[in-house]
């Protein structure tokens, strides 16, 4: 198999989306998980018709589902029916997907711009804190590459992470910087 074809082969594997089991009844549920609670019907969420009644009858089944915003993950509970995890799994998955497909499309946003910054600098290496958002590591990103001039001889062969407050890390091994700094 040649070079192209194993890239063509990846291209066409489908997203695959987390699920993850909660271990207890979980407290949250989403406005997602209520369309699904609402109407019963069974072909729709591929139920079988003696479930249906356990559905309707079991009040808010939908409680402990959730698809997570960011992550893109299905949460449900693990007390929850097999039926009703595919019945919930199907209606939630578009959303799950187009959340996991967001991520995926900010991740490479944020691999972009650590590799142009770092290649800028000459940084040995880049990190974003945990604590800062994506649009605050944009920012920052930018303004350091706009900078790049005055910042290239002090900067060149560092590590840097862009976090909330000035200051080097215990160990000396990263120096932080803020995400809003100014020259």
């Amino acid at each position: 198999m040649g070079p192209g074809a194993k890239q063509q082969q990846q291209q066409q594997q489908p997203l695959r989306v987390p699920l993850y089991i909660c271990p207890h009844q979980c407290a949250t549920g989403s406005t997602s998980s209520s369309s699904s609670s609402g109407s019963g019907d069974s072909q729709q969420h591929g139920q079988h018709p003696q479930h249906q009644q356990q559905q309707q009858g079991a009040g808010d089944w939908a409680a402990g589902f959730d698809v997570h915003p960011e992550l893109g993950y299905l949460q449900v509970p693990v007390t929850a029916a097999a039926w009703q995890v595919y019945g919930w799994v199907q209606d939630a998955a578009p959303q799950a997907l187009a959340a996991l497909q967001q991520r995926q499309q900010q991740d490479a946003e944020v691999a972009g711009l650590i590799t142009a910054t770092r290649t800028r600098l000459r940084l040995r290496r880049l990190q974003q804190d945990p604590l800062v958002t994506l649009q605050q590591f944009r920012s920052a990103c930018l303004r350091l590459q706009a900078h790049s001039g005055e910042l290239l001889q002090h900067l060149e062969g560092m590590s840097l992470r862009v976090g909330l407050v000035n200051r080097v890390a215990p160990g000396g091994a990263w120096v932080d910087i803020a995400w809003d700094f100014e020259l």
